[in-house]
C-alpha cells in the first residue's frame, strides 16, 4: 500500500512536470447551474493549457453577450486557477409580448422570463408592466418566431414608465389592461379608463402623440357621466374625440 501510495505521488508529481501549465481549478461563483455547466463545458477544450482559456476568452463572450449576465475573470498562477464571477443584469420593466413575458433594461437590452430562470439568481419582483400587442415591433425574432437571445430593444425603460404614469396620473381615474399597438405606422394605446369615485369605466383608443390632449378630455367626460350608454373613447383622430357605442366588449 505504501508503495502504491509512492508510486501514485511520483506519477501525479511527472504529470505536473509534464503538464505545468494544465487548468487546476476553475471555480464560477454568484452562477445559476446552468451558467456554471456551460462554462465549465467550454472550458473542457483548454484543460490542458489553461491559458489558453483567458486567450480564447472572446469566444465565451460571444456567448455571453446573448444571456442576461456580466462575467467577470481573475487568474492566478500563470492561468493555471480561474475564477469567473456572474454578475446579472438588472430588468427595469416587464413587458407581455407574443405570449412570453419579457425583462426590459435600463439600456435597452431585453430577455425572456426562460433566459432569467435558466441564467440569473432570483426572479424580478414588482416590476412596472405593460402588455405588447404582436404588432408592436418590441425587438428581432428568430425564425421560430421567439426570442431565443438577449437583443436590444427600440423601448426606452423610463419612456415605457413615463406612459404608464401617464394613463394613471389623473386624479380619481384609473387605468388598467394596458395593451400597445401599432396599426399602419401610428402607435396607440389600448385601456380602461374607471372612475374611482363614481365607479364608472369606458374603454380608451388613444394615439400616442396625442394623449397630453386627449386623455384630460376623457378624464372631464368620464367624471361629469358623459360617457353613460357608450362603451368606447375614440382618440385616435388628431382634432377630435369620438365616443361610440360597440357591440363587443373591448379586449
Amino acid at each position: 500500500a505504501l508503495l502504491l501510495a509512492l508510486g501514485s505521488g511520483a506519477l501525479m508529481k511527472v504529470g505536473e512536470l509534464y503538464e505545468p501549465f494544465r487548468l487546476r481549478s476553475l471555480i464560477v461563483r454568484n452562477g445559476t447551474p446552468a451558467t456554471e455547466a456551460q462554462i465549465h463545458a467550454w472550458s473542457e477544450s483548454f484543460s490542458f493549457f489553461g491559458p489558453m482559456w483567458c486567450f480564447h476568452w472572446d469566444q465565451m463572450r460571444e456567448w455571453e453577450d446573448g444571456l442576461p449576465v456580466h462575467l467577470t475573470v481573475s487568474s492566478s498562477h500563470m492561468g493555471k486557477n480561474i475564477e469567473v464571477f456572474v454578475e446579472s443584469l438588472s430588468p427595469a420593466i416587464e413587458l407581455i409580448w407574443h405570449g412570453e413575458n419579457l425583462f426590459l433594461a435600463e439600456d435597452g437590452h431585453i430577455w425572456t422570463k426562460k433566459l432569467s430562470d435558466q441564467y440569473m439568481l432570483g426572479s424580478p419582483q414588482g416590476l412596472p408592466a405593460l402588455h405588447i400587442d404582436d404588432s408592436f415591433p418590441v425587438s428581432v425574432l428568430s425564425t421560430d418566431g421567439t426570442l431565443e437571445h438577449m437583443g436590444k430593444s427600440d423601448l426606452s425603460a423610463q419612456w415605457v414608465r413615463d406612459l404608464l404614469a401617464h394613463l394613471s396620473g389623473m386624479p380619481d381615474m384609473t387605468a388598467s389592461n394596458i395593451v400597445l399597438r401599432r396599426r399602419g405606422d401610428e402607435d396607440v394605446v389600448q385601456c380602461f379608463l374607471t372612475s374611482r369615485t363614481k365607479g364608472t369605466s369606458i374603454s380608451f383608443l388613444g394615439s400616442l402623440p396625442y394623449l397630453d390632449k386627449t386623455l384630460p378630455v376623457a378624464h372631464r367626460l368620464l367624471l361629469d357621466g358623459a360617457t353613460k350608454g357608450y362603451s368606447l373613447f375614440d382618440a385616435t383622430y388628431k382634432d377630435k374625440v369620438i365616443l361610440r357605442q360597440l357591440d363587443s366588449s373591448f379586449e
